[in-house]
């Protein structure tokens, strides 16, 4: 994936599934600073880019799937909203919870 096509395509997937730069950093497992600098056109770092592209190739999935777990649902309080981004990523991605 091109470089400068990682934060376009990050921004795409925050606008189509109504995400915020917090639930972003949840998907990611990254502090919410890189995700606004990612944003903003920054290169994540070399070391992190395949997982990086892995995990966007799994959000952009999610989020074109008939029916998409996004955008998160009215009315979840902060808590229970990280756990629901959590639990989609899980399923997603094949991680079993602790």
């Amino acid at each position: 994936m091109p470089a400068n096509s990682f934060s376009t395509l990050l921004d795409e997937c925050r606008r189509k599934a109504a995400l915020s730069t917090s639930d972003l950093a949840i998907w990611f497992e990254t502090p919410r600073t890189s995700i606004h600098n990612w944003l903003g056109g920054i290169k994540p770092h070399v070391h992190r880019r395949a997982f990086l592209d892995a995990r966007l190739k799994v959000l952009l999935k999610v989020i074109e799937r008939a029916k998409s777990p996004f955008p998160v649902p009215p009315f979840t309080s902060q808590y229970a909203r990280r756990n629901y981004i959590r639990d989609v990523r899980n399923a997603a991605t094949g991680k079993k919870l602790p």
